[in-house]
């Protein structure tokens, strides 16, 4: 219908912005605005895209566009669209009219590209505020936007100016390892840097990959609750520098930070192909929905073979670290032993004895490990040591004044009846 075709040539023309190709952007943007399909005067839900090339890039659809009786969300379309096609022809650009929009939803409206064109036709008027925020959400691309107009007439050296002030990307990505002891890489190579051996420094880092993103206050209460507010602001910027001294300990005196970022009251670690955090990926895979028993095993196996200890062991006179700690070991034993429980079922004891092992040395007291390794144990016809390790079982449920549970005393049934 004419919803579905407005949508297929809304859909065209925000790929051919973020290609560059404002030709075809427009003929796909007036095909889905032209007379009888919709009014330019109420775009409909969904269809914001369509606003953004008709106006900048046609002179009639956009005088019909500033006549038209538009409010919230639209309005702010219309004006940072106003607003790139001001820049782009050289006249002032009333900026006071976008101060106030979030980044959001001018890229949401504009794209990328042409969102990163505003921001350098901003910078240019003295105001970062876009471009920084811009940038902080989407790092690496926004760099190579923004040198795609470096040989601008108009905002040429707005760009140039901007290439100089953000941070440059690394040229191998920072490999953060904190399951288990905390160990920085890049490349092929460890990091070792006088600062890293700073407890806070280290302490700052796993708090940044745990909260991912932080307020300073909040950070700062964190690492020095006995502190009153101002040293405690004082101790946190002077670690965020030891932090990026350790991270990038070539970057240029006076050059912006890439890893660590912050917006004034925030900071975070960025996300992206520049960092790859064990901790991170290990839940991401943890989380992937699969269709199959098969599929489940090959994914979750992937994500036991990144744990290699206790998250942010280092830290363990961190109290805020502890329930996070607890959190994801039992992520580990509950998906080691699904592995085992899978692995046995499908006839791969192996495969079942070193997951429920591992899940026992990761948590004792978790019966379905002991449950799961005596299975294995009696596939592979050891009768004993499967009577062994549900008597180990019962010992550890015995410290915490528990009974062996239902599952564990039939599979004793069993072996002693066989």
């Amino acid at each position: 219908g004419p919803d579905g075709d407005a949508q297929f040539e809304a859909t065209t023309a925000a790929v051919a912005i973020a290609a560059g190709d404002e030709t075809s952007a427009r003929r796909a943007a007036l095909a889905a605005i032209e007379p009888g399909r919709r009014s330019l005067g109420g775009p409909a839900p969904g269809l914001s895209q369509l606003f953004p090339p008709a106006y900048v890039l046609d002179d009639d659809a956009r005088a019909e566009y500033e006549t038209a009786p538009l409010s919230g969300r639209w309005r702010d379309i219309r004006d940072a669209a106003r607003a790139l096609t001001s820049a782009r022809a050289g006249r002032a650009v009333e900026w006071d009219s976008i101060d106030d929009v979030q980044i959001g939803p001018i890229v949401g409206a504009l794209g990328l590209r042409w969102a990163a064109e505003l921001a350098c036709a901003a910078a240019a008027s003295g105001r970062r505020t876009m471009a920084d925020a811009l940038f902080s959400g989407h790092g690496r691309r926004v760099r190579e936007l923004v040198a795609s107009l470096a040989e601008s007439p108009t905002l040429g050296g707005a760009a140039r100016q901007l290439l100089a002030e953000l941070p440059t990307p690394p040229e191998s990505p920072l490999e953060i390892r904190v399951l288990g002891p905390m160990e920085l890489r890049i490349g092929s190579q460890t990091l070792h840097h006088a600062d890293w051996r700073r407890e806070r420094v280290r302490e700052l880092l796993g708090l940044l990959v745990d909260r991912r993103r932080i307020s300073r206050r909040a950070a700062s209460a964190t690492l020095w609750p006995d502190l009153d507010d101002r040293r405690a602001a004082r101790n946190l910027a002077v670690t965020i520098n030891y932090l990026n001294a350790v991270l990038e300990p070539h970057r240029p005196s006076g050059a912006t930070a890439w890893f660590v970022r912050s917006d004034g009251p925030n900071v975070w670690l960025v996300d992206d192909d520049t960092v790859h955090i064990d901790a991170w990926e290990f839940e991401r895979v943890l989380g992937e929905r699969v269709d199959s028993a098969a599929a489940e095993t090959t994914a979750t196996v992937r994500a036991l073979r990144m744990w290699g200890g206790d998250y942010l062991a280092d830290l363990d006179r961190a109290e805020w670290a502890e329930a996070p700690r607890v959190r994801l070991r039992q992520r580990f034993v509950t998906a080691a032993v699904r592995v085992a429980e899978l692995s046995a079922a499908i006839g791969q004891p192996a495969d079942a004895l070193e997951w429920a092992g591992k899940a026992i040395e990761a948590d004792r007291w978790c019966e379905p490990a002991y449950v799961a390794l005596a299975t294995a144990q009696q596939q592979l016809g050891d009768r004993g040591g499967a009577l062994r390790t549900l008597q180990r079982g019962e010992e550890a449920l015995a410290e915490l004044s528990l009974a062996p549970g239902a599952a564990a005393a039939e599979l004793d049934r069993q072996l002693r009846a066989s």
